[in-house]
């Protein structure tokens, strides 16, 4: 009996929106590796070039494996990211409540994002009543963002003000439930 066996898991319907990374989640590292191997050819004459193989495999192969293997997937009030091999969490949405966009440093260049999704978490103890917890939904393509933002606003109580629509380049706020603002990292010039 493993830890996984006594987890009641949502039922996946046929008819749910299965959102797969980015080619870039596994592409992106990768790519010094293979710069390293093709420059390795060309330079490596005593092991024609097998241990440098070796190498680029070995950090290239477990990351298009994980890369395939994770998938976001929309169910009725639920967001399941799926990881493979019995990684597998189920995100309420009625639990989230804020989300916010970043697309990182060659985000919008390459057409993917990360959606961080701040959820409130009940505690069992009676010191804490909720912590919130930020959970990444990574490399999602351009093409995804929609139907990630509707489902997601169509199951949430906070439904109007749940994204952070702030985000532009000038700024990079977060905004609460309440239309707070709980962080401002840019500084405006005088």
């Amino acid at each position: 009996m493993g830890p996984t066996d006594n987890i009641n898991y949502i039922e996946i319907p046929d008819d749910a929106v299965i959102i797969k990374q980015s080619i870039w989640s596994w592409l992106l590292m990768s790519v010094p590796w293979i710069l390293f191997f093709l420059i390795s050819l060309i330079v490596d004459f005593l092991t024609f070039g097998i241990l440098p193989i070796i190498l680029a495999a070995a950090m290239i192969v477990p990351r298009y494996i994980s890369s395939n293997k994770t998938s976001y997937i929309l169910v009725d009030n639920y967001i399941i990211v799926d990881q493979g091999a019995g990684r597998r969490i189920d995100i309420p949405i009625s639990d989230i409540d804020f989300v916010t966009l970043k697309y990182g440093m060659f985000g919008r260049t390459l057409g993917y994002a990360t959606f961080l999704l701040n959820l409130k978490v009940s505690t069992q103890q009676d010191i804490v009543d909720e912590i919130n917890s930020i959970l990444p939904i990574q490399y999602v393509p351009q093409t995804k963002f929609k139907d990630l933002e509707l489902h997601i606003t169509k199951f949430s109580k906070n439904s109007p003000y749940i994204f952070n629509q702030a985000e532009s380049k000038k700024t990079n706020k977060i905004i609460d439930s309440n239309s707070n603002i709980i962080e401002d990292d840019i500084q405006e010039d005088n």
